[in-house]
C-alpha cells in the first residue's frame, strides 16, 4: 500500500539536487539526479494502478535498518530501502541522500567501487592479497587502484603463467542481490569478474560460482540471482598464448 499521510504532519520533506546539498533540514532527503521531480510516494512496492510520469519518485521503505520517525506527531518507524525515479517508462534506482545530526548520510546502496571510493568498511577495501590464480606458483601482478582499477596481466618477457587480481579483502553477503554490474572502461585480451566462496579464494573460473568475460567496453551485469551466502568477488586479468595485452580498466562496481 503506498504511505499517505498529511504533508504537514510529515517529519521530512523530499526534493531533487544534481549534487549533495550544502546544507538541510533533520530527516530531509536529496535525490540526486538530473531529472526533476513531479511527485513521490513511499511504499514497500513499486506504485501500481495510478499513471506514472518521467521524474516520479519513489521511496520505498522497510520497517527495519536505520529507521527514523517520519511523522512530528505520533510515532511511525521506516527506513528508506532505495529510492527509485520514473525515466523513460521505468523505475530507475537513484542515489540520494539523508540529513541527519547535522550532516548528510549517504547510506550505502551496494556499491562496492565508485571513482576511487573503496566503500573499505563493507570491502576490506580491494587488493590482491589472499587470491591466486589456478596454481600459487604463477607470476600475480599487482593491481592499478585509483580512480578506478585496472587489472593488467600483458606478456613482455619469461615464460610463466601470468595474473592480475583485484579482489575484495571482506566476504559480503549476497543473499539480498540480484546483479553485479560495473562499467569497463577499456579491455583487450583475457580478462574476467569472478565470485568465489572457496577457501584458498582460488579465481580461476572452474572454481567460481559465477564468472562473466569482459569482452568489451560498457556497463555488464552479472546475474547472480540464485546465490546465497558470504562471496568474495574479484577482477582477473590472464595471460594467454591467444593475445600478449590482457588489461582491463573498470568503474563504478555495485550490487544491486
Amino acid at each position: 500500500m503506498d504511505f499517505k499521510l498529511k504533508k504537514s504532519n510529515l517529519n521530512f520533506r523530499v526534493y531533487t539536487a544534481t549534487e549533495t546539498p550544502a546544507t538541510g533540514t533533520e530527516n530531509d532527503i536529496a535525490i540526486i539526479t538530473e531529472t526533476p521531480m513531479k511527485n513521490w510516494v513511499m511504499s514497500p512496492d513499486a506504485p501500481r494502478g495510478t499513471p506514472r510520469r518521467d521524474g516520479d519518485v519513489w521511496i520505498q521503505y522497510a520497517t527495519d535498518g536505520e529507521v527514523f520517525n517520519v511523522v512530528k506527531s505520533g510515532s511511525l518507524l521506516l527506513s528508506i530501502a532505495a529510492v527509485y525515479q520514473f525515466i523513460n517508462g521505468l523505475w530507475v534506482e537513484v542515489p540520494y541522500t539523508t540529513y541527519r545530526n547535522e550532516t548528510w548520510d549517504d547510506i550505502w546502496k551496494g556499491e562496492l567501487f565508485k571513482n576511487g571510493e573503496q566503500y573499505t568498511d563493507i570491502t576490506g577495501g580491494w587488493s590482491k592479497d589472499g587470491y591466486m590464480y589456478y596454481r600459487a606458483s604463477y607470476v600475480h601482478l599487482t593491481p592499478t587502484i585509483g580512480e578506478t582499477i585496472t587489472v593488467d596481466a600483458s606478456r613482455t618477457v619469461g615464460t610463466d603463467i601470468t595474473t592480475c587480481i583485484a579482489g575484495i579483502q571482506k566476504q559480503i553477503d549476497i543473499t539480498d542481490y540480484n546483479t553485479i554490474s560495473l562499467d569497463v572502461l577499456s579491455v583487450t585480451g583475457e580478462c574476467y569478474l569472478v565470485v568465489l566462496n572457496n577457501s584458498n579464494m582460488n579465481t580461476h573460473v572452474s572454481y567460481a560460482l559465477k564468472s562473466m568475460g569482459l569482452t568489451e567496453a560498457g556497463k555488464v551485469e552479472l546475474d547472480v540471482s540464485d546465490l546465497t551466502g558470504l562471496v568474495h568477488i574479484a577482477l582477473v586479468a590472464v595471460y594467454s598464448s591467444e593475445s600478449r595485452t590482457n588489461v582491463c580498466e573498470v568503474n563504478n562496481i555495485k550490487l544491486s
